[in-house]
């Protein structure tokens, strides 16, 4: 049976069970192949699909007897709308040239002017290559602790963006894996380009500096990790803090910025910091709200690591979880967290969605961007254990969550450098 005419309609599935029932059926007539490559022939294909979908087996048989009426009727109906739905034209937004886009029937649609026009903008804005490929000569190593949400947000931005890496998992108590760096938190990630080797501290620090860096690589990374300088503040308590004012902000030039893509990066940037700021402190709290949750956290992401079943993993999940328990009690407490943590969680979760999302499936619109990124790498954590499944009861989070992991999951992120301006000068590909 076929179920997928309706997006792949030069498949050479279609093309041989043509032939094969073509020549009995006498449905049609033009050629298989002419047929595939013409968009005025929706109504001979659709009644092809149809017919397949009917008589055609692929052991070459009839399943007349074996597909009951109402499977018959569905797929008919799917195949037909389907195809409908594919032939409609729909005009190319010049930002979708980053990516060229190739017409069904290549370049022989039925609207040559509409054609001519596509081709001329892939052929001016293509990029030479994809975004990853800034780093195919990088070596990108990121130091991290499995259940921790810092890493994890980053663990998902590098997936996401199908940036090669390698990942180190720190001892849990001698660090000895980052004896070479004065910063001792995680996730911290080094960048070897040649004989030089950069250092990026701070979750936030690291997604913006390489995502800054994807755009435009014409500035040398170095140069781009020092617009994130840490200043030293007296907080509202008169205690000395250091803090990162634009962590979540990218570095762009300004001629390349244009009113849609600022007002994009300002909320984006907002729904950062509200992460950063707000919603991370209610983590620690809701994963290890009891002994039992924080044993258990520990316990299944020790699992995932290198030190299970180490006196190392031993270790960590009895005397980490009981440890993690205490600092989520006095997290708590530090960020005047409700009694029951879970009604803060909850609300948090439903802000998401019905002042974040809307009516977008994601906050970056219909794909996920760095704010996305951030919120479904923190939630991560939470996978396969009893918070999830009460978020899952209690908020209207899960849709979004389930479709962001699987738009990671198949690298379908939102173009950084979607709604820029085309830079005459640059000669980095990501922005030609």
């Amino acid at each position: 049976m076929i179920s997928s005419c309706n997006s792949r309609l030069g498949c050479s599935s279609c093309v041989t069970k043509w032939k094969l029932v073509s020549n009995s059926a006498k449905l049609f007539a033009v050629p298989p192949k002419k047929l595939l490559a013409s968009a005025n022939n929706q109504r001979n294909l659709t009644k092809f699909c149809t017919y397949i979908t009917y008589n055609y087996k692929p052991n070459g048989t009839s399943f007349k007897n074996t597909a009951t009426p109402t499977r018959k009727l569905l797929l008919s109906a799917f195949l037909t709308t389907g195809l409908a739905a594919l032939y409609v034209p729909t005009q190319k937004h010049l930002a979708h040239g980053f990516w060229p886009q190739m017409s069904l029937f290549s370049q022989q649609a039925a609207q040559p002017v509409e054609t001519e026009k596509v081709v001329e903008t892939e052929k001016e804005f293509a990029p030479k290559y994809h975004l990853k490929d800034v780093w195919k000569d990088s070596k990108i190593t990121l130091y991290q602790y499995q259940n921790c949400p810092f890493c994890s947000k980053v663990r998902a931005f590098l997936r996401a963006y199908d940036i090669p890496f390698e990942m180190i998992e720190v001892h849990p108590f001698t660090k000895k894996e980052i004896s070479f760096s004065k910063y001792k938190k995680l996730p911290l990630v080094t960048i070897k380009q040649g004989d030089k080797e950069h250092q990026i501290n701070d979750s936030s620090v690291i997604m913006s500096v390489m995502a800054s860096y994807m755009i435009d690589n014409t500035h040398p990374i170095a140069d781009i990790i020092a617009k994130f300088p840490t200043t030293t503040e007296v907080n509202s308590k008169g205690k000395e803090v250091k803090v990162i004012r634009n962590k979540n902000y990218l570095s762009i030039d300004e001629h390349l910025l244009t009113p849609e893509k600022e007002k994009a990066l300002l909320k984006e940037s907002k729904w950062r910091n509200w992460i950063d700021d707000y919603f991370i402190h209610l983590v620690s709290p809701n994963l290890y709200r009891t002994l039992g949750e924080s044993y258990s956290a520990f316990d299944y992401h020790i699992s995932l690591g290198p030190y299970y079943g180490t006196w190392e993993g031993f270790a960590a999940k009895y005397f980490g979880s009981a440890g993690m328990w205490m600092i989520g009690k006095l997290v708590k407490k530090k960020y005047g967290i409700s009694e029951d943590v879970r009604v803060d969680l909850y609300t948090a979760c439903n802000k998401i969605v019905t002042s974040g999302l809307r009516d977008n499936k994601f906050l970056g619109g219909d794909e996920p961007n760095l704010a996305d990124i951030s919120l479904f790498g923190m939630l991560s954590v939470m996978d396969h254990q009893i918070v999830m499944t009460d978020l899952n009861k209690n908020t209207k989070i899960t849709k979004w969550y389930n479709r962001t992991k699987r738009f990671i999951n198949k690298k379908r992120t939102q173009d950084l450098r979607h709604d820029l301006k085309r830079s005459v000068e640059s000669k980095t590909p990501s922005i030609q």
